[in-house]
């Protein structure tokens, strides 16, 4: 009985070594990956910060800008010239109907049965 109890005892103890050896290797990851984390965060923090930006950001965000205008206007112009297109296509249609009432409408010629 008391082998059966140390052996219990020695199965536990090795399941809990186990589990604190797995903790402390996640601890070491965690640990780095919040340094690696601290790291870039203070890399990205000093690079874009306003005051030591870059000059070449400073003109790509310039130019972004200026793309975005450009952009704009031409979305206006494409919009304005589908309505000069849609009102370019009406006017075959209303120029036919105009044409059709102003024309004089045609006689019919009399055919030979016509005649009897």
């Amino acid at each position: 009985m008391i082998v059966i109890a140390i052996g219990l005892n020695l199965a536990i103890a090795l399941g809990c070594f186990y589990g604190a050896w797995r903790l402390w290797q996640l601890r070491r990851s965690l640990g780095a990956i919040a340094n690696a984390l601290t790291t870039w965060e203070h890399h990205t923090d000093h690079t874009l910060n306003p005051d030591t930006l870059p000059p070449a950001i400073l003109r790509g965000q310039q130019g972004t800008a200026q793309v975005r205008h450009h952009y704009q206007r031409l979305r206006q112009q494409i919009q304005q010239l589908r309505q000069v297109m849609f009102v370019i296509s009406l006017l075959p249609v209303v120029g036919g109907r105009v044409r059709r009432l102003a024309r004089p409408q045609r006689q019919r010629r009399s055919t030979s049965r016509e005649r009897r």
